[in-house]
Order: structure tokens, then sequence, then C-alpha cells
């Protein structure tokens, strides 16, 4: 079997800052595609494998103004035929520095990453100015972004970054399942992973001195422009056996998993490097069940598992390049994080119609990502990812199925959950070492920590081709951490957000035209129009109200002649803080197969 996925896309995401100044945000445009293949084979009549093969390619940028490469730049900006550097930017004419100015120049990415190079400035959009018109470029001079007074919206101005990520990979997946006798089915198999990750991050620049002179990136040895390519692969293998004793069901398995980053490890204080060691773990895993009535039995199970940090925690930052305040290192030489994990639970049929099942579960989560944060001297001072803390997620969840009759079904949960942990990003760190505060060195709730989670699934189905779905789910707040005026008055995550409710509805019905068969869906997220309080103010824990306006002035009446001023309420109170309002989404679907 082939199987061939594309996803392509272009989108603008939200950001109230710049409500006012849409333009100046970042476009974003993604390109995926998978290729898989699949074979199944009987060996005997009791055993067969299935063998599979992947291939991944993922292209996204983030940019303001795309810029099409290659193109031609003729070097001599001012047509004087010399070659000049650009005073006070560290920028010479001479771009790939041969000593002559070159006309119709091609560049591409890999010039600009030897060299560095001017890039064109197409025409944003034309401005009338009373019987006249101006051509405003894509990138100008970010100086009217400086004097916007604080909690106020942007004006003028853009952003100046430019990302481009492409990822590729490689996946051979072999299973084999073996039904050796009556009593033992063996599953055994492999995984092997090869990994291409590249990553370009820049930044255009703008001359202050001269407006005529077009934005410029300056070459990967700058602080600001990473350009980098790392190979990781990983490999992992498995054998289980599941053992049927009489009424006693177990399964016993032990995995293997290897990672090796594929590249060196730089000191950040001597620059001397070594080879990464490869990261590999044995993991148990072991499962029991066994009947207590002859409509009930207890499950069990225990295990070990292996997780490597994101690629973006071994690799930004790969080449340690100092920035300012508090420089932030990749570590490719992380170690793995740890999780024991261990569930206990009851499944018991009521009666015909009615099922419960109890679960007991406790996570230990050993090695949890964090930063350590280094003070060399006044000059230098950084942080690089390593795991050292430590988090659990222990709780209890109770499920309901109830059938009524063959027409409607019924299922509810409940979980109660304690996720805690030393902190909950791996930057707390490097947030607090920026901020001069000091990191929580105690195990405190993790910003996804929610106590108290209920979900009921009502499906009624009257007709064979009708069917109709309600969902609604309720969970009580997250933690975060009070302040006052922007300073931590409280321990981390000491209080809580407001209660979340949201009811979904669903709905399809399959009708035949002739020989063919069609389907209509509807589907009406958050049918109430819930507005639940997503982010809050710090000082109040609220997302509809603040104590900023007692201590900050309202812009509007602090710059009553100064154009484009918006009011401080308007500001502060985001729609971005609520849950997404009630989506209706309906769609027709046609059967080929009909």
């Amino acid at each position: 079997m082939y199987q061939l996925i594309g996803d392509f896309g272009e989108w603008q995401n939200y950001e109230h800052a710049s409500m006012y100044a849409p333009d100046g945000r970042y476009q974003y445009s993604s390109n995926d595609m998978m290729h898989a293949l699949h074979i199944t084979q009987t060996i005997t009549e009791k055993s067969y494998f299935t063998l599979k093969y992947s291939y991944k390619t993922s292209h996204s940028e983030q940019y303001v103004n795309k810029i099409d490469f290659p193109y031609n730049l003729d070097e001599d900006l001012n047509g004087n035929g010399v070659i000049d550097i650009i005073p006070g930017l560290n920028v010479s004419e001479d771009l790939n520095q041969n000593g002559v100015l070159d006309s119709d120049l091609s560049i591409d990415w890999d010039f600009i990453n030897e060299y560095g190079a001017f890039i064109p400035n197409d025409t944003w959009y034309t401005l009338g100015i009373g019987d006249s018109t101006v051509d405003v470029p894509y990138y100008v001079l970010d100086r009217h972004r400086t004097d916007v007074p604080a909690y106020h919206f942007t004006y003028g101005g853009q952003r100046m970054g430019y990302y481009i990520s492409e990822d590729k990979s490689h996946t051979v997946k072999f299973d084999y399942i073996s039904q050796v006798n009556r009593e033992n089915l063996i599953r055994t198999g492999f995984e092997f992973n090869t990994y291409e990750r590249h990553r370009n991050s820049s930044v255009l620049q703008m001359s202050e001195q001269d407006e005529t002179i077009p934005p410029f990136i300056q070459n990967a040895g700058v602080s600001n422009h990473d350009y980098f390519t790392h190979k990781p692969y990983d490999f992992s293998a498995y054998i289980q056996d599941k053992i049927e004793v009489k009424d006693i069901i177990i399964q016993a398995g032990l995995r293997y998993d290897y990672f090796n980053a594929n590249t060196v490890n730089i000191d950040p204080l001597t620059s001397d490097t070594s080879d990464v060691t490869p990261k590999h773990q044995l993991s148990p895993r072991l499962g029991v069940s066994f009947p207590i009535t002859d409509q009930g039995f207890i499950h069990f199970s225990y295990g070990h598992f292996f997780q490597m940090p994101s690629f973006y925690y071994l690799y930004t930052n790969p080449l340690l390049k100092r920035g300012a305040s508090v420089s932030r290192f990749g570590n490719p030489d992380i170690e793995p994080q740890k999780t024991v994990m261990y569930e206990l639970g009851l499944q018991q049929q009521l009666s015909s119609s009615t099922a419960i099942d109890l679960t007991i579960f406790y996570r230990d989560i050993i090695n949890w990502l964090s930063t350590e944060y280094n003070f060399v001297d006044n000059t230098y001072k950084y942080t690089r990812y390593i795991t050292e803390d430590y988090g659990n997620v222990r709780g209890i969840t109770f499920a309901l199925t109830q059938r009524g009759g063959q027409f409607l079904t019924f299922n509810a949960d409940y979980t109660y959950q304690i996720a805690e942990g030393v902190a909950s990003s791996p930057d707390a760190k490097y947030y607090d070492a920026l901020n001069n505060v000091e990191s929580e060195t105690k195990v405190v709730p993790l910003d996804w920590d929610v106590r108290h989670t209920i979900n009921g699934n009502l499906t009624i189905t009257p007709m064979k081709d009708l069917g109709i779905g309600i969902l609604g789910r309720f969970s009580t707040g997250k933690p975060y951490t009070p302040t006052v005026q922007g300073q931590r008055d409280a321990e981390e995550n000491s209080d809580r957000k407001l209660s979340e409710f949201t009811v979904d509805f669903k709905a399809y019905k399959y009708f035949n035209l002739g020989s063919q068969r069609f389907s209509v869906n509807l589907k009406v997220y958050n049918l109430f129009d819930t507005s639940n309080e997503r982010y809050v103010f710090t000082d109040t824990g609220r997302s509809g109200y603040t104590l900023i306006p007692t201590y900050v002035g309202d812009p509007a009446e602090k710059y009553p002649d100064t154009e484009g001023i918006h009011s401080l309420e308007e500001y502060l109170y985001s729609p971005t803080n609520y849950s997404n309002p009630r989506q209706i989404l309906l769609s027709i679907s046609w059967d080929f197969n009909s």
C-alpha cells in the first residue's frame, strides 16, 4: 500500500499589539509532503510481518517580504564606480570580496551565508500625499516603533527577522508477530530514523545614516544570523511476549532506544570541541490483567520510557555565538528524559448496558528539561539547556459507559490529577536570570496542572444513516503566578485561573443520489459561545480586569496631540485572552467507492 499526503498553507497570526500595523506582522508559509509504503506478508498460518517505509519533507518560512532567490544585484549602490565601505555598518559594497565592483551579481542564501548581501526592497504600498504619490518600500527604518508609549499598540515599522526551516526524515519500521503456541504471542521489531535539519535564521538591518542604502543581511559569522544543518539519527528495537495462562494475561517486554546527535559539543568557555556521546537505554515493560469476577478484571502496568528533548534544545545557537545580556545555547550532548509509569485499574461490567473503569496512575519524570545559568563575568553570562530537574504526575480516572438501547450511547469520565515539578518551562531559569529573579528550588504546580476534568459524550443514532453527537468538557483552572506591578509577590503558580466549560455539537447524514453516496457533516465548536478566560492578568487572575490603569497613565491622555494614540483600555483587553468563539463548519463528502 502506498500513501501520499501533502499539506500546504500560507497565513498570518493575529498579534494584538500590531492590530493597527498588520502589514508589519510576519507572514508564514509551509509545504509538507509524506510518502509512505506499507507491506504485509503472511509467513505461516500463525505468523506474519509488516514493513513500513516513509519519507517526509517539511519546508517553512517566516518573513514580512518574501525574497525570491537567486536575485541579481549591482554592487555599485551610488554609481561612483568605487568600492565603498558603508560608514557605521561594517558592510562593504564588495559583496564577494574579489576587489571588483560587479554588476548583475547572482546572490542566493549560500552567498549571503558566506559574505552577507544587500536585499532588494520592493514596493510595500503606495501612499498618496496631496497630488503626488510615494512608493513605500517593504523594509523601512524601524525607529518609529521606539517612541511607542508603554502598554500601547505598535505603529509604523515591521518585523525584521527572516527564518527558514527545512526538515527531511527517512523511517524504516519492521514488526514480526507470531502465535508461537496457545499460550504465547511474540511481537518483535525495530525502527530506524534519519533526520536532516536545516535552519537559516537571520535579521534584516537598515542604515540609519543613509536611508537610500537598501536593507542588508550580515554573514553567518554574526550573532543574529544562524545558518546550519544537522543530521541526527535514532534506532529502537523491542521484543514482547503476550502470555495467556487460564484467565491471566501477562504482557512482558523489553525495549532498546539509541540516539546520536551526530555532531560535536563546544565548550562555552574554552571553545574546545569534543564528540557527542550517543544516548541509549534499556526499558522494561510489564502489563498484567486477571479477573476478579465473571464480569470484571484488574489490570496493572509498569514501564520505563526514553525521550530525547526536541531538536530545538539540542541545536539552538550551535556555534555558541555571544549576544547581548544573557546568551542562550543549545546542548547536543544533553541527557535524555526518563519517565517511569505505573497504572493500577479495575474494569467492571455492572450490567449488559453499563460498565465502569477505575484507574490510578503515577508518572515519575527524571532528568526534566531545564537550563543552567552561568555567570562568567560582567560581560559574559549564559544559560545552556540541560536535563536535571524533576517532575511527577499522579491521579485517578473514573470512566462510565452507558448504552441506552441500540441507538443511544453515553460516555463520561472524571480525572483528578496533580502535576508538579521544579519548573514548567525549560527556559524558566533563563528568564529568571534576565529579570534577576531567584529560580525555584522546590516542587511547584506545573503550568498544565489541571486538578479536576470532566468529559461527557452523548451519541444518538436514530437511523442507520444519521448520527448526532454532543461533547461537553469541564476543567478547573490552570495555575498562574501572582504579581503586583509586574513583580512576583508569591510563590510560582500559587494561584488559579477560573474554570473552563465548553460544549461541541456534531451531526452527519448519509444519502444516495442514484448510485452515488454522499454525506453532509455539521460541526459546531463551542456551541454556547462560552468565553473561557485562557490568559489572565497576573495581578487579578482575570482576563477582563487589571490594576494596570491605577499606576500607568492613559496614552491617549498623555499624548493628546500625537496621531494614532489609542486608549489604554483598548490595548489591555485583547480577544486572545479568551477561548475561540463559536465556530460552525459544514462539509459535503462524496464516497468514490460507492
